[in-house]
């Protein structure tokens, strides 16, 4: 039977600690922000904050971080009207769906899995993560998952888990998720040279003091050529950031620069810095109004929860009635 069976729904997150830079935004966020167009109120963006416990740091004002978050995803343009805003911890049901898919996953799709191979003595849950990743997207029934090529793994590995259950159901009972994209599927390169990492320092926040993201951008590699030799746009750092901002004409224009050397890396860390600032000012500029700390964000968080634990109660009853309970009635159900 086919996937379309399923009402389409999209889902991304982020967990509590994180700082919105250029590579979640365009890795997850961005598709997300389109989604809510596309599948207005099956839209979900949620804030990670039980995935955030595996390295809780007890210095972070953790309530303080999702109110922040809830506000920048606003800034950005999420309406929670249209896109279910939510926080993980206040889904009860969350467990209840997890254990449901322990009980149908070989104990070696965790095991062998590289997450934490070589890890010295892992925590339980470091080895259960990826579960609770799978109960995030599967106890909505997710058909989309918002995330970039680095999150691949997860996505198929939710699939892999739906199969199990699928399986075991002997029925269409869970959507396997697909991945959907950024605009670009080239890896995201921050400022140190490597994949943007909040993780490793090396980011290009969205948000935040102008100074600071003005040096953000000065650190980025600088091209082995002499001055006034043209650049493979391709291998470029700053042009591949400026092609995920800008338009194609835009684009198109500055790479012809590039290779007709009429730009030298001064001048292209300049142009996609102007770039940046022209793309996301109406957020920033947004982000700084006096009105985004009179928003109740835990009216949306406790309106996103209500809608996001009625599909998850909703999930756990399909899957105890086709697994459990009606083992001898099995039918194809649509969701």
């Amino acid at each position: 039977m086919s996937d379309s069976v399923f009402l389409e729904r999209g889902v991304s997150a982020l967990k509590s600690d994180a700082i919105v830079h250029l590579g979640n935004f365009f890795g997850a966020l961005k598709g997300s922000l389109d989604g809510q167009d596309l599948y207005a109120r099956s839209n979900f963006l949620f804030i990670a904050d039980r995935h955030y416990l595996v390295d809780f740091d007890a210095d972070v004002d953790l309530k303080g971080r999702n109110h922040a978050l809830v506000r920048d995803f606003i800034a950005l343009g999420f309406d929670p009207q249209r896109t279910v805003i939510y926080r993980q911890s206040d889904i009860r049901e969350l467990f209840t769906i997890m254990w449901l898919l322990n009980c149908h996953t070989p104990a070696k799709e965790l095991l062998e899995r590289k997450d934490f191979t070589g890890a010295v003595d892992p925590s339980l849950a470091q080895v259960l993560y990826p579960q609770l990743m799978a109960a995030d997207v599967l106890g909505l029934r997710a058909t989309q998952v918002y995330v970039g090529p680095d999150e691949a793994d997860h996505v198929a590995y939710c699939r892999e888990i739906a199969g199990f259950i699928n399986g075991a159901a002997e029925s269409l009972v869970l959507p396997p998720p697909r991945r959907r994209g950024p605009i670009s599927e080239n890896m995201i390169m921050g400022p140190g040279g490597a994949r943007m990492s909040q993780t490793n320092r090396n980011i290009i926040p969205i948000f935040g003091d102008e100074r600071a993201i003005h040096r953000c951008f000065q650190q980025i590699p600088v091209s082995k050529v002499r001055r006034r030799e043209p650049i493979n746009p391709d291998d470029d750092i700053c042009f591949n950031l400026f092609e995920l901002m800008a338009t194609g004409d835009v684009a198109a224009e500055l790479k012809t620069k590039y290779l007709e050397a009429e730009v030298d890396q001064d001048e292209a860390r300049a142009f996609v810095e102007e770039q940046f600032f022209k793309f996301f000012s109406n957020a920033r500029e947004q982000r700084k109004q006096k009105s985004m700390s009179e928003i109740d964000v835990e009216e949306i968080l406790q309106s996103g929860q209500q809608r996001v634990r009625r599909e998850m109660r909703n999930t756990i009853s399909i899957l105890e009635d086709m697994l459990y309970y009606n083992v001898g009635s099995k039918s194809s159900r649509a969701v």
